[in-house]
């Protein structure tokens, strides 16, 4: 079992590391900078946490394909997922469920205001919207190949997840919007628009 452990942090690390140089060399300002690797950092916690750990024992996929034998690897019904948060109310599993539900809806959240807190290009809710879905498409269709791989359902592959997570991004948008006046003015000041000077 590959874990994401302390060896594939660094490894990510040191990837990111010619990229770093790139943004000194041109420049960028320190809140660029220090946004840049929180999105950075927030990218491995999703990864992760969607992706890890890795199975390549085959004596765990094994056991796995015999316990979860017949099961589904992918729901590609809309909502069906999210309807059993509703059905399980009162039941010993409904607090995992919801939490799960929940859990889907906050983990792209972030993605809505660090991009347009880092870039430079002006984001808006299209743009975010197609950008949260192809990342949220991008780790269901990696957790399916997974599944296929190993024979079973290990992370199920869920449309409810992407829907989930690109509402999520977008009411990080949402955030970034409401706060973005403050922002601009405490640590974009150069974001602000100036007056053009009227010449005589």
């Amino acid at each position: 079992m590959l874990r994401f452990n302390m060896l594939v942090a660094v490894i990510f690390t040191v990837l990111y590391i010619p990229y770093f140089i790139f943004m000194l060399r041109k420049k960028y300002n320190i809140e660029k900078l220090i946004f840049n690797i929180t999105l950075y950092i927030y990218f491995l916690f999703v990864l992760r946490l969607t992706l890890f750990p890795i199975l390549i024992q085959k004596e765990a996929m094994e056991s796995g394909r015999i316990l979860f034998k017949g099961d589904p690897l992918i729901n590609l019904i809309p909502f069906n997922t999210l309807k059993e948060v509703f059905t399980q109310y009162g039941t010993p599993s409904f607090g995992s469920t919801l939490f799960q539900a929940c859990g889907n809806f906050i983990m792209l959240m972030p993605l809505g205001f660090l991009l347009p807190l880092t870039f430079s290009k002006k984001f808006n809710w299209k743009s975010i919207l197609c950008i949260s879905f192809l990342f949220s498409f991008s780790i269901e269709l990696i957790q399916f190949i997974q599944n296929s791989f190993y024979g079973f359902p290990n992370r199920f592959s869920d449309i409810d997840d992407i829907i989930s997570n690109t509402i999520g991004a977008l009411i990080g948008y949402v955030i970034y919007r409401i706060f973005e006046p403050l922002i601009n003015k405490l640590l974009f000041k150069d974001r602000r628009v100036k007056k053009p000077h009227l010449h005589s």
